[in-house]
């Protein structure tokens, strides 16, 4: 995929997010959606999208100036639990700007990149050794699934 329709799917999936936060009613913010392991409810949900575009900037930055990314013992659960925890306390109008404001700084950084840096690989805690450009697909994609899994959760409990 070349860059521009990279930063063109960001761009649209980030407006799919912040529209889908914004409207959000108040009582889903509240909803337990994932309960194996931590409970993360809607709110640590976004908390964690925030997490993921910082994490994601360091990864991409790190793979493209030659760095092999993640530890291979890097402990991903940890990281997403502990980065959500810190996160958390922040009220939702605060994430959805930090939110904005990260994926701008995404999509900033992704636009210096050329062929030769989305080529470049690095290791991904979860995917393994794999392509900066598919780290980029990979963060769009990512917050598609946890908003699919809130949409169904909620859809599950209206009568």
């Amino acid at each position: 995929m070349e860059l521009s329709q990279l930063i063109r799917r960001l761009e649209d999936e980030s407006l799919k997010v912040l529209d889908f936060f914004n409207q959000l009613e108040e009582d889903a913010w509240e909803e337990e959606i994932y309960t194996d392991g931590e409970i993360w409810k809607v709110h640590q949900i976004l908390a964690h999208f925030v997490s993921v575009e910082r994490a994601f900037q360091w990864l991409t930055e790190d793979i493209v100036s030659g760095g092999g990314g993640t530890p291979e013992d890097f402990d991903l659960d940890r990281f997403n639990n502990a980065q959500v925890r810190q996160l958390q306390p922040l009220p939702r109008e605060e994430l959805i700007t930090a939110f904005q404001a990260e994926r701008a700084k995404t999509i900033d950084q992704a636009s210096r990149y050329d062929a030769h840096d989305l080529k470049q690989e690095g290791h991904h805690p979860w995917f393994g050794q794999t392509s900066v450009e598919k780290l980029l697909k990979l963060l769009y994609r990512h917050n598609q699934l946890h908003l699919r899994d809130i949409r169904r959760y909620l859809s599950s409990r209206t009568p």
